[in-house]
């Protein structure tokens, strides 16, 4: 039996259904689909321990719903890497990333990295080290915006994923929060350690979550439509550069999620964290805010400017932190409480 879907149509269009799809095609214009991971054969060893490495991140991709995983390509000298990435970007197929361990085989990492930048490619640079001393070591004397970001390895693949969706929410975001309004997490961390455990839960988190609101009945090219249209995450290191994006992105904002000791005005603030909450709540009293510290005796302190605690050396850190944005970034259930804060029902 046939049916005219001539009425459905102008309703759609009536109610812009049509141009907001249109937007959602439009999202997350820049994708990073090629990368150059360089790493002597010792640090691939690590990082690959079963051997399987590429696979992991592909399986994952596919169970998160994620388009198509970015290509790896491994090479173990510095030369080499800068000879193949001007080589294609002269065929007009360049490389998105670079990601580079401490160790390549003919030259220092920081050489390489001067190198990359001296180069017109114009292509992002990761330094992905094994532990703070070793990163302290490499970047001693050394000017840090060299590199793109630093992060470290602990073990975790899903690093990798946290890397490439980092850069490409921070190219993305302006675009998309325009077009359609994205919303977007301000993640305030100084320590290379803790972002780096942060990331790859906060994305993983944000992704079931995002497919978990998507309506069963929408189909499969919908549903990877509407997953662009994910929070965007927002990584920031000092006061100063969390309070430009915060002020830009104030209208779109989801949560926040902060330490307490960080830089501001060029030097360590031990309250930092406490005085950004508290000039937020100021303007916003209801964005959901979560500090962390190593030191219990703040968590007094974060109650007192309206924000939730997370104490850092605890060993369900990223367990809670998962359970604050279920909670508090409208991912969960839609809990119905008494104002005591006693639940009574849920849908």
């Amino acid at each position: 039996m046939s049916t005219n879907s001539e009425p459905l149509k102008k309703f759609e269009q009536d109610n812009g259904y049509e141009a907001q799809f249109q937007g959602f095609h439009n999202l997350m214009r820049y994708r990073i689909r090629d990368i150059i991971l360089v790493s002597s054969l010792y640090d691939l060893y690590v990082f690959e321990e079963d051997g399987r490495l590429y696979e992991l991140i592909r399986e994952e991709y596919r169970g998160l719903n994620l388009s198509h995983a970015p290509e790896l390509i491994r090479v173990s000298r510095g030369k080499e890497a800068l000879e193949l990435a001007i080589k294609e970007n002269a065929l007009d197929r360049r490389f998105d990333l670079i990601i580079t361990t401490p160790h390549i085989e003919d030259m220092d990492v920081v050489d390489f990295a001067k190198m990359v930048r001296d180069s017109d490619l114009n292509i992002p640079i990761v330094l992905l080290a094994y532990d703070n001393r070793e990163l302290s070591d490499i970047l001693s004397g050394q000017d840090e915006s060299l590199f793109s970001r630093v992060f470290i390895w602990q073990g975790d693949f899903r690093i990798l994923i946290g890397i490439i969706k980092h850069l490409e929410d921070s190219i993305n975001v302006e675009h998309d929060t325009r077009q359609v309004g994205v919303q977007t997490i301000i993640l305030i961390e100084d320590s290379v350690r803790y972002y780096s455990s942060f990331l790859p839960i906060i994305y993983t988190e944000i992704f079931k979550q995002s497919m978990r609101l998507i309506s069963e009945g929408v189909n499969l090219p919908d549903r990877y439509l509407r997953l662009r249209a994910r929070p965007k995450i927002l990584l920031c290191t000092n006061y100063e550069d969390a309070w430009w994006l915060y002020e830009k992105y104030k209208d779109t904002i989801l949560g926040i999620i902060s330490d307490i000791d960080f830089m501001r005005n060029g030097k360590q603030d031990p309250e930092a964290g406490l005085e950004f909450a508290r000039n937020v709540k100021k303007q916003q009293y209801d964005i959901p805010i979560l500090l962390q510290s190593n030191k219990p005796e703040n968590e007094a302190k974060a109650y007192e400017v309206g924000a939730s605690f997370l104490l850092k050396d605890s060993p369900t850190l990223l367990h809670d932190l998962r359970k604050f944005m279920i909670e508090h970034f409208s991912f969960g259930d839609f809990i119905f409480r008494t104002p005591d804060g006693k639940e009574v029902w849920r849908a």
